[in-house]
């Protein structure tokens, strides 16, 4: 079961969270927040005493980590975080493409009244939650929307697919924050893919949400090749911390 029920298939059911669930849930914060940054070192013993658990949860949370590509675990070398790169934040986007407009493609012809209602409350509260500075509450309504549309697709399989990519593109959306203005763009592109999906209009819907993600893949890239060049100038050389192992972003 994934820690966060990202895209938990039985909706309404409360689901049942166990002590590595809950470890693995805190990580993955710790991780977004860059208080484990890319090419740590997750030692088990360590973990354990931090959570107050015995090193068995640390285990399973770690290998339901890995099962998402945020860890990798190394025989008898304990387990680290994956660095974020160009490379793979490619890699990521170009399966997004792949799978999330086929997902809104089908939601624009499934969505009912009720999942409308939900998304817009879910866009609602995404936007009061990055005025005052909320990331973490706002990421939730981020994947709310989201959700709300692929689970109208009506596609188990799409769900298990697209769940390990939104766990890694959220490194990237709090390593990389949006400016003020990209902010205000990202919420008017969400908005275009859910009215597209409440007129069912499934080619619209699917083109809405690729441009999304493409711009998306743009802005990362930008600031993440920015970054490099920092890390590399004699300044970045000098200490100065990448924006992965900075404290939380402005955005999600």
């Amino acid at each position: 079961m994934a820690f966060d029920q990202l895209f938990d298939e039985n909706q309404g059911a409360a689901p049942q969270h166990t002590v590595a669930d809950t470890v693995a849930a805190e990580l993955h914060i710790g991780i977004l927040r860059g208080e484990f940054p890319g090419g740590s070192q997750l030692k088990i013993q360590e973990l354990a005493d931090r959570f107050g658990v015995s090193t068995m949860p640390i285990r399973e949370a770690l290998r339901n980590l890995t099962a998402l590509g945020l860890v990798q675990i190394l025989p008898h070398r304990g387990a680290r975080v994956l660095e974020l790169s160009l490379e793979d934040m490619h890699d990521t986007m170009s399966v997004r493409l792949a799978l999330e407009p086929l997902a809104t493609e089908r939601a624009a012809a499934n969505l009912s009244g009720e999942d409308a209602t939900l998304a817009m409350a879910s866009l609602a509260r995404m936007e009061a939650h990055i005025a005052s500075n909320d990331r973490i509450t706002a990421r939730s309504d981020h994947r709310d929307f989201h959700l709300t549309l692929y689970r109208a697709a009506g596609s188990p399989w799409l769900l298990r697919l697209i769940e390990p990519l939104w766990q890694n593109a959220d490194r990237y959306r709090f390593a990389y924050p949006l400016t003020d203005a990209d902010q205000i763009e990202s919420n008017h592109e969400h908005r275009l893919i859910l009215a597209a999906c409440i007129a069912g209009d499934a080619e619209a819907a699917s083109q809405e949400m690729r441009s999304h993600l493409e711009r998306t893949r743009t802005r990362v890239e930008t600031v993440l090749i920015q970054a490099q060049q920092g890390a590399s100038s004699p300044a970045g050389r000098s200490g100065k911390r990448p924006p992965e192992s900075c404290g939380a972003p402005q955005s999600p």
